[in-house]
């Protein structure tokens, strides 16, 4: 399922690539520029711009989020072990 174009032109090099996701029944498209991210769905045309940086940003917020709630639990186990007298 994977299909990539590039353009033959000068200038930045940009890579459009149908996803194997699917959104609300349609396949999703992207396309990757020197900066940006742009996602639509197959055979709309309405598009969804993203800066590289902001979601680079997001995926390191959600990494840390995660791995804060399993910092948590693994503090509500320690809790409950030294309750019960395990440790």
């Amino acid at each position: 399922m994977t299909r990539l174009t590039y353009r033959k032109e000068e200038g930045p090099q940009v890579v459009k690539r149908e996803l194997a996701a699917v959104y609300a029944g349609r396949a999703i498209m992207v396309e990757l520029q020197p900066e940006l991210i742009i996602f639509r769905l197959k055979g709309k045309r309405a598009r969804y711009i993203l800066s590289a940086v902001t979601a680079l940003e997001h995926a390191i917020r959600m990494e840390a989020m995660r791995l804060a709630r399993q910092k948590q639990l693994e503090r509500e186990q320690k809790r409950k072990a030294r309750k019960q007298g395990v440790l």
